[in-house]
């Protein structure tokens, strides 16, 4: 990747404004969710207002700062609507990961008037977030934020919110939900051709996920900063992000060898950076939730024994080893990548040195597979505990499933082979990851 991806500092503006929004006629089946609605999750403090001009004789309301109420929905359009008055202040609407900035101040009282509205969504899933930044214009005497109800087109409510599964989300997947203020990039180079950047402090992107591990991938550069990262609510290590030179789709975290089931991942942007970064950016481009069969590989720095026992090879030809096989142990950070190029679908990759693989394995021989290209560097591989010789996996033009190195001439039996990273690399490389994508064991 040549060159730094321009930052495009363009806030998409409001789908609709107030009143053109209320003048837009919406076509096909509307259906009327109210503000309690199981559809809907709120956070922050808000109150409750009775009154026969709300929808359904009822509303919530807040002006504090950060509150929030996120409603995830099948349909092709939505429409917020809530009260707009003299002391109604500023919303920061994110639709599916869009910004959108929404004033919701009017001179005189209006109930159930239309605040927001969207039209022309592709038919799916999707997630409306409302958040109360306490700002308003300089007209009104406040900042309350109002939400009464909300009428979907052709769909409803999804009661529990969107989990994201096995494989790749992108930014902008409802599976995600944002606080603060991001920006959307657009550049061939992210994964889906985009991705969603922010510098200011106590800015979040949160995903929920079913799985074992997650893999943050973003775009770092030479004006990253430090990112919080919370897994379950529990604040991991800080995550520096600075990288040079610059690099799209990089992993920034990692974590694998979670218990099976439902997780949550929170980054937050800090405001800090390390001293060779000029700046303090954080990038979401997007998520690889590996297979449940990927618990061996941990972020810990503890070593995952083989839970599996040895491969053992069929008679007559090889046997296809994946990354993520109960034979395969891991130390140190090792990243997921789950392009569906690698071998059966995910590898993993680590720059850290020290960092190693070990399988264990019965036969004569084996392969070590994985992506060699311009950003890989040196690795130590070990034979039953042997040093053997450095490996360089740099390549130019990169290729994917490639033989990095094999024994030859074992002696049949029970054997290990490790790959450990030295973090070093040769002066064309500019980098140095090193990719575990297979291995073939041969009997």
């Amino acid at each position: 990747m040549k060159g730094r991806v321009l930052r495009n500092f363009l806030l998409l503006p409001a789908v609709l404004a107030v009143c053109a929004a209320f003048g837009l006629a919406q076509t096909g089946a509307i259906t009327r969710v109210e503000q309690n609605d199981l559809s809907i999750t709120y956070s922050g403090d808000w109150y409750s207002n009775d009154s026969s001009a709300n929808s359904g004789g009822t509303s919530a309301l807040t002006n504090a700062k950060g509150a929030q109420a996120a409603i995830t929905f099948t349909g092709t359009g939505i429409t917020w609507i809530g009260l707009s008055d003299p002391y109604a202040g500023i919303a920061w609407v994110y639709l599916d990961g869009t910004l959108n900035t929404v004033d919701t101040y009017t001179s005189d009282a209006h109930y159930q008037q239309v605040l927001f509205s969207v039209r022309g969504l592709a038919p799916g899933s999707h997630t409306l977030t409302i958040e109360v930044p306490h700002i308003r214009n300089g007209s009104t005497s406040g900042s309350w934020v109002w939400i009464d109800a909300f009428d979907i087109e052709n769909g409803s409510g999804l009661p529990g919110g969107i989990t994201a599964t096995m494989g790749r989300t992108e930014q902008n997947n409802p599976a995600l939900n944002y606080t603060g203020t991001w920006y959307p990039n657009t550049n061939p180079q992210h994964s889906g051709g985009s991705a969603v950047l922010a510098v200011d402090i106590g800015s979040r992107a949160s995903i929920n996920f079913n799985g074992t591990g997650i893999t943050w991938n973003a775009y770092r550069d030479e004006y990253s900063g430090i990112a919080k990262v919370y897994l379950d609510g529990v604040l991991q290590e800080p995550v520096d992000t600075y990288l040079s030179p610059s690099q799209a789709q990089s992993p920034a975290f990692a974590i694998n060898g979670l218990p099976s089931g439902t997780h949550s991942l929170t980054i937050e942007v800090s405001g800090t950076h390390n001293e060779r970064s000029g700046g303090s950016w954080i990038w979401v481009d997007a998520f690889d939730v590996p297979g449940n069969g990927a618990g061996s590989v941990t972020s810990s720095g503890v070593p995952q024994p083989p839970s599996g026992g040895p491969v053992v090879p069929t008679a007559g030809g090889a046997t296809r080893m994946e990354q993520d096989n109960s034979a395969i142990a891991y130390l140190g950070n090792w990243f997921t990548n789950g392009n569906p190029a690698n071998s059966g679908g995910s590898a993993v990759l680590a720059v850290d040195s020290g960092t190693k693989a070990t399988v264990t394995f019965v036969g004569r021989d084996i392969q070590w597979i994985g992506l060699r290209d311009e950003w890989s560097g040196i690795a130590k591989v070990y034979v039953d505990g042997v040093f053997q010789q450095n490996v360089d996996a740099y390549l130019t033009p990169g290729a994917g499933r490639q033989v990095i190195y094999q024994t030859g001439g074992l002696v049949p039996g029970t054997h290990t082979f490790t790959i450990e990273t030295t973090g070093t690399a040769n002066p064309a490389s500019r980098g140095s990851w090193i990719w575990v994508d297979a291995f073939d064991i041969m009997p």
